[in-house]
């Protein structure tokens, strides 16, 4: 369900506010060699409720394109999984994560020098949502992993000379916990016992050229 207005009674300028609400369930059912060989079957249901706010503001003018973009978001996601061991047991589990206060923004400039050349500047922040490792094999503290943060600089030129269209930009990311999807091995004492999951890293960073 979603929410939207849109005020364009500003010169030169459209304001986008609205509100955002999803409900959804994401089933995982799969037989075979699970789980690092740790299990035969898994039925995992994701249960994910997310509310969000968003507003903009682009402003439009013969030389001059401004955007001001803001995002709130909240999620809450349950994941139930029911798996069964080789010649083993069945078990269950079930965890609840909550994100709060998930903040995103956009600060971008256009300027058109002539018919042939404009620059553009961009700052923007944005996350990736935390989650669930639905394997068993990791321990209870890395069950769920936190949000990603990133703050992205950009500044960049583009040019349309002799026929010919060029678009030149630099970029710098910073991460704040990286998420990191990892083949890791949980049992030191036995070198095939390997399983994927997710872990956050304290920092990271991108740069690079774009041509």
């Amino acid at each position: 369900q979603e929410f939207r207005l849109i005020d364009r009674s500003f010169k030169n300028t459209e304001i986008t506010t609205g509100i955002i609400r999803t409900k959804s369930i994401e089933n995982d059912i799969r037989d075979g060699w699970l789980f690092g060989g740790n299990a035969t079957n898994i039925n995992s249901i994701f249960s994910i409720n997310k509310t969000g706010f968003y507003s903009s503001a682009n402003y439009i003018s013969d030389r001059f394109n401004f955007i001001l973009g803001f995002r709130y978001d909240s999620n809450k996601t349950i994941n139930d999984i029911q798996w069964s061991y080789y010649g083993g047991p069945t078990e269950n589990k079930s965890t609840l994560i909550k994100d709060s206060s998930l903040i995103g923004g956009t600060f971008k400039i256009n300027y058109l020098i002539n018919e042939k050349l404009s620059i553009l500047s961009l700052i923007s922040s944005g996350y990736k949502s935390s989650g669930i490792n639905m394997t068993p094999n990791v321990p209870e503290e890395y069950k769920t992993y936190d949000n990603e943060y990133a703050i992205n600089f950009e500044i960049g030129v583009n040019s349309n000379l002799n026929n010919t269209v060029t678009n030149l930009s630099l970029f710098y990311m910073n991460r704040h916990k990286p998420q990191l999807r990892v083949f890791y091995q949980h049992d030191a004492m036995n070198p095939n016992s390997f399983d994927y999951a997710t872990f956050n890293s304290d920092m990271g960073y991108n740069y690079g050229v774009e041509l």
